[in-house]
């Protein structure tokens, strides 16, 4: 994949590995709170990501990767099993809808067996636009934008950006026309 946004890492570089094992223990506390415990976990939300904004709601298990590079708008619901693997920035735009199972995926692996036992890896950014739905078991992968108001459908791998409006189903994802 090429991709203009696109950083190289060397995931074993201590200060990577640390905030990692950070987030790690953070994704375990998350998920010993009590359901009801609301309060609590949007104040966890708070520090644990670099942004969210109001009435985000998201079910444990919840995994993210480093939580610095995640920002979360208004209104998102997220079902239980949301992993967010953000090595590079992962934008979640207004009114977003996530089902169960979803992963947002910013890792690129090289084709490189030499750059894979180096613990090299590549990364681009995953923006949701606002009003987007991903229904159960959606993968986006990195470097990939959907628009505005998408839906895409359970079981989707999205692997090219989506324009506003579309609807997208199938691996890899394809819009679907009228």
């Amino acid at each position: 994949m090429t991709n203009k946004n696109m950083c190289f890492y060397d995931l074993d570089e201590p200060t990577l590995v640390a905030i990692r094992q950070e987030a790690r223990n953070k994704s375990f506390q998350y998920n010993q709170m009590l359901p009801q415990r609301t309060a609590a976990q949007r104040n966890f939300l708070d520090e644990f990501l670099a942004s969210v904004g109001e009435s985000v709601h998201v079910l444990a298990p919840f995994h993210c990767e480093y939580g610095s590079h995640t920002t979360i708008g208004n209104a998102l619901t997220a079902q239980s099993n949301l992993v967010i693997l953000d090595l590079a920035p992962v934008v979640i735009g207004e009114h977003v809808h996530i089902g169960p199972n979803c992963t947002l995926n910013t890792l690129i692996v090289s084709a490189s067996i030499e750059d894979r036992r180096a613990g090299k890896i590549g990364a681009a950014p995953v923006t949701i636009g606002d009003g987007v739905v991903l229904e159960a078991n959606v993968v986006v992968q990195p470097g990939v934008t959907i628009g505005e108001g998408a839906l895409i459908t359970a079981g989707t791998v999205v692997i090219h950006n989506v324009p506003a409006g579309a609807v997208v189903t199938g691996n890899p994802g394809q819009i679907q026309l009228d």
